[in-house]
């Protein structure tokens, strides 16, 4: 679990909101790539104009340096994690 999706997660309105977010936190945390590795990667694999913000690029930053699989159901970051495979 990245954090940042559980930063996502808190604040928004979720069926059973206590219980959800008592077991998305139980879930094995990721690392968080550093600013300068999302740079990075954005310049070697052309991730500009792909639709995807900052905080979507570094999940996907995070999944190529942790290397585990990005489980997602937005289409753009999807479409981008594909094309990095």
């Amino acid at each position: 679990m990245h954090p940042f999706i559980l930063g996502e997660a808190r604040p928004g309105t979720i069926a059973s909101r206590s219980e959800a977010l008592r077991r998305l936190s139980r879930l094995r945390t990721t690392g968080v790539a550093q600013n300068r590795e999302v740079l990075g990667l954005i310049e070697r694999t052309a991730l500009w104009e792909r639709g995807i913000g900052l905080g979507r690029r570094h999940l996907l930053a995070t999944a190529l340096l942790d290397r585990i699989q990005l489980w997602t159901l937005d289409q753009q970051l999807h479409a981008a994690a594909s094309d990095l495979e």
